[in-house]
């Protein structure tokens, strides 16, 4: 059978399918660049997606004929993170500038990375911010993720510590984009 990828946008139905893949992919592909004790402590704050985003019509989703390998999405709003997932974080680094979106909650099947899986899903991304007027995306990385953010165009505004326990933090790297 013949693979066939396609990106659109996901539904409330897709819900199950996309944590399955975040759990594979923040194991996957982010354990080379974190300790056994930094991932525990933040895979229940980070293997989470915005069902807002769902709602609002800006996440979207890429199936491999019928399967789902690849999610990510933009956001009006100005978190970079959700509240809830990093409390702690002040406003000045939790928020984007004034009248950025934001890209959140970009995941890969570690089985078909480096296949532009991400790079398709930013490019729906790029083209719904642009239509609807504005001028600069905005996001906070994982290490695992700087360097395709750095080939998409972004690029690195300030290191930042995100809170993952009371004596551990993930090193992630806030980025930004002029459009």
């Amino acid at each position: 059978m013949s693979s066939k990828l396609n990106i659109g946008l996901a539904h409330m139905s897709d819900v199950a399918a996309i944590y399955e893949l975040v759990g594979r992919a923040f194991e996957g592909t982010i354990r080379a660049y974190y300790s056994e004790r930094q991932l525990v402590n933040a895979k229940e704050r980070f293997c989470k997606i915005d069902n807002e985003l769902i709602e609002a019509g800006t996440f979207y989703v890429a199936r491999d004929n019928s399967a789902i390998i690849g999610c990510g999405g933009w956001s009006r709003r100005r978190e970079l993170v959700a509240h809830a997932v990093a409390p702690s974080l002040k406003a000045s680094v939790a928020l984007a500038n004034p009248g950025a979106a934001t890209l959140r909650s970009f995941f890969v099947d570690p089985d078909h990375v480096r296949r532009g899986i991400a790079a398709q899903i930013f490019r729906q991304c790029r083209q719904a911010v642009c239509a609807e007027g504005y001028q600069r995306l905005e996001l906070l990385a994982a290490a695992s993720s700087v360097e395709a953010f750095v080939k998409l165009g972004f690029g690195e505004i300030s290191p930042v510590d995100l809170k993952v326990g009371d004596d551990t933090a993930l090193s992630s790297f806030r980025m930004g984009m002029n459009l």
